[in-house]
């Protein structure tokens, strides 16, 4: 009779045990998988955030280093050796007065040589056979500010677009100004582009921008916005803000327009506004419309309803590229 009650009881701690060290293993298994996946949504965040850089010449994409290209950002741009978090305008026409404040709330720009509709750009590209039209701006001397999808095909494995050439204060024609005695068409390619890798991962508005390093130092002729990035999402709420670009729908592409509104919504990397928008303007600039500040790039999709466009924020990767490229 003890030996059967001595091996129950064998039996019993050893079960015990067993189911014991088993669920201490599902523990540890299930506390693995929780740190795996907190690791893998960290891994996914630094690699959509990579600041990456397309040449035209090689062919080659690269990703940059952010430590070696803030250092290579002169001292001249910061002060007490900090970098600032927006870049100045510059105006070629040395007009002060601003031209903004006498607009409705969206139209058609009667004077495209004014500033800054002059550095406001109409980007053509060739999308097999069939010509695509978009916008964007100059923000340095060789540089313009675009969405991602204006120069890669999202639609084609992010395939850059051939034949791209970016005209500022386009209207029916290129502009053309005289320079050292030549009538010179103000246009220009570009050479290299930089770009976050969020961009092809997602697709998202987050990511969608891109700085492209012009041919040609058109900015000297015709001038650039300057571009603000915003510390909170709570100090861009209701800002007053103005959209130019080469619409479509208005224009068929070939005239310079604007829209009207305010910052409805605002999220770390993007915004909503209730500018009224159409095809053609997706990589304009979104500025203040107190002074010639770019805050944004216009994604261009609706959401909702036709009021409702989407922006992405200018942000301090965009600044530091800029200010390294000037």
């Amino acid at each position: 009779m003890f030996k059967k009650i001595l091996s129950i009881t064998l039996l019993i701690i050893i079960l015990l045990i067993s189911f014991l060290t088993s669920k201490t293993k599902a523990a540890i298994n299930q506390n693995t998988f929780i740190e795996s996946k907190v690791l893998e949504t960290s891994i996914n965040e630094q690699e959509k955030n990579k600041l990456m850089k397309y040449d035209a010449t090689t062919g080659k994409t690269e990703e940059v280093d952010i430590d070696d290209l803030i250092a290579s950002i002169p001292s001249t741009y910061c002060s007490d050796g900090k970098i600032p978090s927006k870049t100045e305008p510059f105006n070629p026409l040395n007009n002060n007065e601003t031209v903004l404040a006498t607009y409705s709330d969206t139209g058609r720009i009667s004077n495209v040589t004014e500033f800054p509709n002059i550095a406001t750009c109409r980007l053509k590209y060739d999308d097999y056979g069939q010509e695509g039209i978009a916008s964007g701006f100059l923000v340095g001397p060789q540089l313009l500010l675009t969405s991602a999808h204006c120069v890669m095909n999202i639609n084609d494995n992010d395939r850059f677009f051939s034949d791209w050439v970016a005209y500022p204060a386009y209207n029916n024609n290129p502009l053309t100004l005289k320079i050292d005695n030549k009538d010179i068409e103000i246009s220009s390619g570009w050479s290299n582009v930089y770009y976050v890798s969020g961009w092809k991962y997602t697709h998202f508005a987050e990511y969608d921008w891109c700085i492209c390093l012009l041919n040609e130092p058109i900015g000297n002729y015709v001038g650039w916005y300057g571009t603000q990035s915003y510390g909170t999402s709570d100090e861009m709420l209701n800002l007053s803000i103005r959209v130019q670009g080469y619409p479509k729908e208005q224009g068929a592409g070939y005239y310079q327009y604007y829209s009207n509104g305010q910052i409805s919504d605002a999220f770390d990397l993007k915004f909503y506004s209730t500018a009224k928008i159409s095809t053609g303007y997706s990589g304009g600039p979104i500025m203040r419309t107190s002074d010639d500040y770019a805050v944004g790039v216009l994604r261009g999709d609706l959401i909702s309803n036709s009021d409702t466009s989407v922006g992405t924020r200018i942000t301090q990767h965009m600044i530091d590229v800029i200010l390294a490229n000037r």
